[in-house]
Protein backbone atom coordinates (compact mmCIF):
# COMPACT_ATOMS: atom_id res chain seq x y z
CA UNK A 1 0.00 0.00 0.00
CA UNK A 2 2.87 2.17 0.18
CA UNK A 3 4.00 1.69 -2.96
CA UNK A 4 0.81 2.97 -4.32
CA UNK A 5 0.82 5.98 -1.83
CA UNK A 6 4.31 6.94 -3.48
CA UNK A 7 3.00 6.45 -6.95
CA UNK A 8 -0.05 8.47 -6.57
CA UNK A 9 2.19 11.21 -4.74
CA UNK A 10 3.90 11.17 -7.87
CA UNK A 11 1.37 11.82 -10.20
CA UNK A 12 -0.40 14.19 -8.15
CA UNK A 13 2.79 16.30 -7.57
CA UNK A 14 2.72 16.09 -11.70
CA UNK A 15 -0.63 16.95 -12.39
CA UNK A 16 -1.10 19.57 -10.31
CA UNK A 17 1.64 21.86 -10.53
CA UNK A 18 0.50 22.30 -14.59
CA UNK A 19 -2.53 24.05 -15.73
CA UNK A 20 -4.37 23.49 -19.21
CA UNK A 21 -2.24 25.35 -21.71
CA UNK A 22 -4.41 24.88 -24.73
CA UNK A 23 -8.17 23.49 -25.06
CA UNK A 24 -10.28 23.35 -28.14
CA UNK A 25 -13.38 22.29 -28.67
CA UNK A 26 -15.95 21.12 -31.21
CA UNK A 27 -19.80 19.32 -31.07
CA UNK A 28 -20.81 16.53 -32.93
CA UNK A 29 -24.58 16.31 -34.78
CA UNK A 30 -25.16 14.70 -31.45
CA UNK A 31 -24.76 17.71 -29.67
CA UNK A 32 -21.85 15.95 -27.62
CA UNK A 33 -18.91 18.13 -27.02
CA UNK A 34 -15.10 16.93 -27.60
CA UNK A 35 -13.07 18.84 -25.95
CA UNK A 36 -8.62 18.38 -26.10
CA UNK A 37 -6.97 20.03 -23.55
CA UNK A 38 -3.01 19.67 -23.53
CA UNK A 39 -0.74 20.77 -20.79
CA UNK A 40 2.86 20.49 -20.04
CA UNK A 41 5.30 20.04 -16.68
CA UNK A 42 8.40 19.59 -15.87
CA UNK A 43 9.81 16.31 -13.98
CA UNK A 44 13.02 15.25 -12.27
CA UNK A 45 15.27 15.10 -14.92
CA UNK A 46 12.37 15.80 -17.52
CA UNK A 47 9.69 16.61 -18.76
CA UNK A 48 5.49 15.88 -19.02
CA UNK A 49 3.27 16.40 -21.79
CA UNK A 50 -0.57 15.66 -21.14
CA UNK A 51 -3.39 15.54 -23.50
CA UNK A 52 -6.68 14.79 -22.59
CA UNK A 53 -9.99 14.33 -24.61
CA UNK A 54 -13.23 14.67 -22.94
CA UNK A 55 -16.49 14.26 -24.64
CA UNK A 56 -19.63 15.52 -22.78
CA UNK A 57 -23.30 16.36 -23.17
CA UNK A 58 -24.79 18.67 -21.14
CA UNK A 59 -22.90 18.28 -17.87
CA UNK A 60 -22.52 14.95 -17.82
CA UNK A 61 -19.27 13.39 -18.92
CA UNK A 62 -19.68 10.26 -21.72
CA UNK A 63 -16.07 10.01 -22.14
CA UNK A 64 -12.27 10.73 -21.37
CA UNK A 65 -9.75 9.63 -22.86
CA UNK A 66 -6.16 10.80 -21.18
CA UNK A 67 -2.21 10.06 -22.64
CA UNK A 68 0.63 11.44 -20.41
CA UNK A 69 3.88 10.79 -21.29
CA UNK A 70 6.98 11.41 -19.11
CA UNK A 71 10.39 12.20 -20.94
CA UNK A 72 13.54 11.75 -19.50
CA UNK A 73 17.02 10.78 -20.55
CA UNK A 74 17.11 9.29 -16.47
CA UNK A 75 16.44 5.66 -16.58
CA UNK A 76 15.34 5.81 -13.27
CA UNK A 77 12.88 8.32 -13.55
CA UNK A 78 11.46 6.47 -16.25
CA UNK A 79 11.49 3.58 -13.98
CA UNK A 80 10.08 5.12 -11.54
CA UNK A 81 7.00 6.64 -13.69
CA UNK A 82 6.31 3.23 -14.77
CA UNK A 83 6.01 1.99 -11.76
CA UNK A 84 3.86 4.39 -10.33
CA UNK A 85 1.56 4.25 -13.30
CA UNK A 86 0.88 0.79 -13.47
CA UNK A 87 0.29 0.37 -10.25
CA UNK A 88 -2.39 2.76 -10.44
CA UNK A 89 -3.46 1.38 -13.04
CA UNK A 90 -3.36 -2.56 -11.58
CA UNK A 91 -5.92 -1.04 -9.08
CA UNK A 92 -8.56 -0.73 -12.32
CA UNK A 93 -7.52 -4.29 -13.83
CA UNK A 94 -10.36 -5.89 -14.29
CA UNK A 95 -12.96 -2.88 -14.28
CA UNK A 96 -14.95 -3.07 -17.91
CA UNK A 97 -14.70 0.03 -19.78
CA UNK A 98 -11.72 1.61 -17.82
CA UNK A 99 -8.61 0.94 -20.04
CA UNK A 100 -5.54 1.39 -19.23
CA UNK A 101 -2.14 1.00 -21.35
CA UNK A 102 1.74 1.49 -20.11
CA UNK A 103 4.16 1.87 -23.14
CA UNK A 104 7.79 1.88 -22.59
CA UNK A 105 10.54 3.47 -24.76
CA UNK A 106 14.04 4.29 -23.78
CA UNK A 107 13.45 7.95 -23.32
CA UNK A 108 9.61 7.86 -21.99
CA UNK A 109 6.62 6.51 -20.58
CA UNK A 110 3.16 7.13 -21.47
CA UNK A 111 -0.04 5.91 -19.66
CA UNK A 112 -2.82 6.07 -21.47
CA UNK A 113 -6.64 5.56 -20.13
CA UNK A 114 -9.94 5.60 -21.33
CA UNK A 115 -12.65 5.84 -19.59
CA UNK A 116 -16.17 5.16 -20.71
CA UNK A 117 -18.77 6.48 -18.72
CA UNK A 118 -21.94 5.71 -20.68
CA UNK A 119 -21.01 1.65 -19.92
CA UNK A 120 -18.30 1.56 -17.02
CA UNK A 121 -20.03 0.11 -13.77
CA UNK A 122 -20.39 4.10 -12.03
CA UNK A 123 -20.96 1.75 -8.40
CA UNK A 124 -17.60 -0.27 -8.90
CA UNK A 125 -15.87 3.04 -9.73
CA UNK A 126 -16.89 4.94 -7.62
CA UNK A 127 -16.17 2.28 -5.10
CA UNK A 128 -12.29 2.26 -6.11
CA UNK A 129 -12.02 5.96 -6.30
CA UNK A 130 -14.60 7.27 -3.65
CA UNK A 131 -16.78 10.53 -3.72
CA UNK A 132 -14.76 13.04 -1.81
CA UNK A 133 -14.25 16.25 -2.79
CA UNK A 134 -11.96 15.35 -5.68
CA UNK A 135 -14.76 13.31 -6.98
CA UNK A 136 -16.21 14.43 -10.61
CA UNK A 137 -19.46 11.96 -9.51
CA UNK A 138 -22.74 13.97 -8.10
CA UNK A 139 -25.15 11.71 -7.30
CA UNK A 140 -23.57 9.09 -9.02
CA UNK A 141 -23.04 11.07 -12.70
CA UNK A 142 -19.55 12.53 -14.13
CA UNK A 143 -20.15 15.97 -14.44
CA UNK A 144 -18.14 17.94 -16.79
CA UNK A 145 -18.33 21.07 -14.28
CA UNK A 146 -17.20 19.24 -11.28
CA UNK A 147 -13.93 17.81 -13.76
CA UNK A 148 -13.15 21.68 -14.33
CA UNK A 149 -13.65 22.79 -10.67
CA UNK A 150 -10.63 20.60 -10.40
CA UNK A 151 -6.52 20.34 -11.29
CA UNK A 152 -8.10 18.92 -14.37
CA UNK A 153 -8.01 22.01 -16.31
CA UNK A 154 -8.58 25.54 -15.45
Amino acid sequence: MKKIGISLLLLVALLTVTACESKESTTSSKNQIHEHCTRTGIVTNGEANLNYEVYYTGDRINKIESTERVSSESSDVLDTYEDAYRNIHEQYKGLKYYDTEVIRTDSSVTSKITIDYDHIDIDALITLEGVGENSIFENKIPKISKYRSEEHTS
